[in-house]
């Protein structure tokens, strides 16, 4: 078996993790998670087994030992799916110190679809080669509304946006915001009804019917205060005249002591076809922002009501006049609201799946500890639930919410052939939260590897330093609908000078693949008689973001794409040659008969001062 270093492990996955290059018969894997106990909640599969990995995909579960570059001994270990977090905030452009705590705790994609953000393609772009885990973003309600109505909220409404109906200029802007989101390639539509509680029922309405028409679920935190089975019913009621799909976030959180009550309304929706889910995490506090609309009535409370709330920058619990002091000033506060009792039988319930609602910062243990909770105290602790029950709400579930919009969602939550290598490996009997609410940013333990994509980011127990493997969550948008999605490559050819035509230039059978999704494009070549690249191969530069790969050459940078031109440009950054850096590459399309041509002039003619030029020939997979 041929040693590849660490650092050349990262790098050779880097490059080939942004494609689906087609099955092909290796002598071995670039990563093989070996005598592993491999759950996977869809299939059903329970036993043990060897994984091969190959371009970030996975290629082999075999009850057989596999040949890899890289083996893995994960004997003792349970390998699961990455877990998929519908519900981590992420307004802030990139928070290294909160992605390592959740690959630690075991998450591989953190998506933030309850507020969202009101800009999907500045949100995406910011992120873009520099996250460790998969990312991605509603589009919220909650911002648009402050955006069109001028509240001076940075993160939640404090203004206007909280506390007055939206004119019918300003319904329709936000209406509009949220339109312009969806064609963006938004994954979900996000809502705060506690936080927006004067939007009235019409302007709430039509954002649920944008996201039906473009057949996204809709994120609702459910109005605060009164009778939450009401509030439940309301936005089912939203969701069945729209015709949206729906999922209630934090519903131990919202329904508190009637959370049992709230579930069965949910059941009972969707015993009347509508398509409603929930998601629960499992802790009796919960935490938001003290200046927020939640606590608009905070003056009639009774005093002994203060001492439920912690602010979390001193650790102190709340009187009266510290409470009004904090609203003033604005920020995260601690509420302890609910029992034991209630969100054990949350995390029980077959409807729920687990998620965070971990903050931008880690103020709150649940930012850490969510997934590691749940496996430690519950399942193996507790006995609230089967491991395999709370694997499937880590990942299959919180996948297939979103698959109707985001198809890439079909390839997460899996080990099986063809699915991304999105895979964690975690020791069973350790596996447990470690912060605490006066210690919230303390890694959890027990997760021994994880990869992302196909990438390692935590090995040994450690987040690999460097690594930035994840990639955009992110519906197909417009200005790529004709090029997004999955391309295999059929045909390589070289237009000479002279108008000869060297149909073979990477051999008789290339392997590669184009992929567009989410702002990027990736574009994989390698020769049939090179099929993978040596240990010793130094790419310049960051992380790839999108790449064009041809014989031995790697573009790397920002990638724009114009359908109604047939091009693709890119800023390069990083370059398999390092010459290329700081260059601009234009490369361009067309279609012939559904295939895709592929070339660098327009229908793959020379350009200007070319003498070759490399058309690439692909249909869609």
């Amino acid at each position: 078996m041929k040693t590849i270093t660490a650092s050349s492990i990262a790098i050779v996955s880097a490059v080939c993790v942004a494609y689906s290059a087609p099955t092909q018969t290796v002598d071995a894997y670039d990563i093989v998670v070996a005598n592993g106990r491999v759950i996977d909640p869809d299939s059903g599969l329970d036993a043990v087994r060897h994984v091969g990995i190959s371009g970030g995909i996975i290629r082999a579960v075999a009850s057989e030992p596999l040949s890899g570059r890289t083996v893995v001994d994960a004997s003792g270990l349970v390998v699961a799916p990455g877990f998929i977090d519908l519900h981590q905030h992420a307004q802030r452009t990139v928070n290294a110190v909160v992605d390592a705590l959740k690959a630690m705790d075991g998450v591989t994609t953190a998506l933030e679809l309850e507020v969202g953000t009101d800009d999907i393609d500045r949100w995406y772009a910011a992120r873009a080669g520099k996250s460790l885990i998969n990312y991605g973003a509603s589009i919220g309600h909650i911002p648009s509304r402050i955006a069109v109505m001028k509240d001076p909220g940075e993160f939640l409404p404090s203004g206007p946006a909280a506390h007055r109906a939206a004119t019918a200029g300003e319904t329709a802007d936000i209406a509009a915001r949220i339109e312009h989101g969806l064609e963006r390639g938004a994954p979900a539509v996000g809502f705060g009804f506690a936080y927006t509680p004067s939007a009235e029922r019409a302007e709430l309405l039509e954002a649920f019917k944008a996201a039906a028409r473009a057949g996204a679920s809709v994120h609702v935190h459910l109005r605060g205060g009164g009778d939450p089975v009401a509030s439940a019913n309301e936005a089912i009621a939203l969701a069945r005249e729209s015709g949206a799909s729906l999922h209630i976030v934090h519903v131990q959180s919202s329904g508190g002591a009637a959370t049992a009550r709230v579930l069965e309304a949910i059941a009972a929706a969707r015993g009347r076809g509508v398509d409603v889910t929930t998601e629960m995490y499992p802790f009796t506090a919960g935490q938001t922002r003290i200046e927020s609309a939640l606590f608009d009535d905070w003056e009639s409370y009774p005093d002994e009501r203060f001492r439920n709330y912690l602010w979390p920058a001193t650790g102190e619990r709340l009187t009266r006049d510290t409470f009004a002091k904090y609203r003033r000033a604005g920020g995260p506060i601690i509420m302890f609201s609910n029992t034991e009792e209630t969100v054990r039988g949350a995390a029980a319930d077959p409807l729920t799946m687990i998620a965070s609602d971990g903050g931008q910062m880690p103020t709150h243990p649940r930012t850490a500890g969510t997934f590691s909770k749940i496996l430690g105290a519950y399942v193996r602790d507790g006995h609230v639930l089967t491991l395999t029950d709370a694997l499937r709400k880590m990942t299959i579930m919180p996948a297939a919410r979103l698959e109707r919009r985001v198809p890439a969602m079909k390839r997460k939550g899996r080990i099986q052939v063809g699915a991304d290598a999105d895979v964690i490996a975690f020791d069973p009997s350790r596996i447990a939260d470690r912060s605490t609410y006066e210690t919230p940013a303390v890694a959890s333990s027990g997760v021994v590897y994880a990869l992302v994509n196909g990438v390692p980011i935590v090995r040994d127990g450690r987040v690999v330093e460097g690594a930035a493997p994840g990639r955009a969550v992110r519906a197909p948008n417009e200005g790529a609908e004709t090029i997004q999605g999955r391309w295999k490559l059929i045909a390589a050819e070289d237009l000479r000078a002279d108008g000869s035509v060297a149909r073979y230039p990477w051999g008789r059978r290339p392997v590669g693949s184009i992929v567009v999704e989410g702002g990027s494009c990736y574009l994989q070549i390698m020769s049939s008689d090179v099929p993978s690249f040596g240990a010793g191969a130094q790419p310049a530069g960051e992380q790839m973001k999108a790449a064009l790969l041809s014989t031995y050459i790697a573009y790397s940078g920002p990638c724009a794409i114009d359908a109604a031109g047939g091009s693709v440009t890119l800023k390069v950054e990083a370059a398999w040659r390092p010459d290329y850096v700081g260059t601009e590459q234009k490369r361009f399309f067309r279609f012939d008969n559904g295939r895709l041509i592929f070339g660098p002039a327009p229908n793959s003619v020379r350009g200007t001062g070319e003498t070759l030029t490399r058309r690439l020939t692909l249909e869609r997979q």
